[in-house]
This record gives C-alpha cells, structure tokens and sequence, in this order.
C-alpha cells in the first residue's frame, strides 16, 4: 500500500460521523472510503511503531470512536442508571476481575490461602458502597450479599464445616 492521504473535509466529515455514533467502517463508506482500504488503513496503523499518516489517522478513528461511546455511556448512566450499573461501561473487566478475586480467595489460582489473602477487603468495600451512594439499590444488594456471605461463613464454623 503506498502513502495514505486523505482530503481533510473528508477526514472531517468521516471523524464527525464517528464521534456522532456511526460505526466506523460505515462512516469510512459514507465519505467514499472503501472498506477494504479503511481496514487496510487501521490495521497499518496499529502495526507502526513510528508517526506517520496511518497512525496518526487511527488514532484520530479511534479518538472518535471513544469520544461517541462515553457520550452513550454518560446517556445511559443519566436516563437509566440501574441499567448502567448492570450492563455500562468497564463491565467485562469488572465481572473478570471479581471472579478472579473470588477464585484467588478460594485459594483456586493462588498459592497463598491465609487471612493475608483479604487484607484490605474491608477498605474495598467501604470504597464500594461509598461509590454506590448515589444508587441506593445497588448499594443495599451489595450489603445484602456481604452480610450473606458473612452469615454463610460463621454457620460453617459453628456447624464445623469450612465453606
């Protein structure tokens, strides 16, 4: 492929469309881009490890890109917050790292088993349900589970049974 070059109100125009929620391939054919191009493009630019057009324009593609999600997730978290909590932004990391908390603190990936292992759980905690100030139902379901594992754990003492 030989130097990238796109007109500027056309690279305007494509940004725009993007930052206004068009997926980014279907803007790049909305200007006149071929798509096979406009992959071609992107996945050059990703690749390069020095400035130059391609980069420069994946970076401007992907600024547009993130600048339109965070406007849908902002929408969402004011017109419908308990849907935010439950499917907004940051959720597949989030669900990954909790199971991976859970697993570490079931000792499943983790060599270490001891009380070490929940050092500063209560800090995260308190960190939480402070952050949940502002969604009273999330914040009560996450105080609900906490005192439910709780109970869970000090039955399988009392019954001498570890769960």
């Amino acid at each position: 492929m030989g130097p990238f070059r796109l007109d500027p109100l056309v690279r305007q125009k494509l940004l725009a469309f993007i930052r206004g929620g068009g997926h980014p391939e279907a803007a790049a054919v909305a200007v006149g881009l071929d798509v096979k191009t406009f992959r071609e493009v992107m996945i050059l630019g990703k690749r390069s490890a020095r400035k130059n057009e391609r980069t420069i324009f994946m970076k401007e593609v992907e600024a547009a890109w993130a600048v339109a999600r965070l406007a849908g997730d902002v929408k969402m978290h004011k017109e419908k917050p308990i849907e935010w909590l439950k499917n907004g932004p940051g959720q597949a990391f989030a669900i990954g790292r909790w199971k991976q908390m859970g697993s570490s603190a079931k000792g499943k990936n983790s060599t270490r088993k001891g009380p070490e292992d929940w050092e500063g759980v209560g800090e995260f905690l308190a960190w939480c349900m402070e952050g949940l100030e502002p969604f009273p139902e999330a914040r009560k379901a996450l105080g609900d589970r906490v005192a439910q594992s709780a109970m869970k754990k000090q039955m399988g003492k009392i019954s001498g049974k570890r769960k």
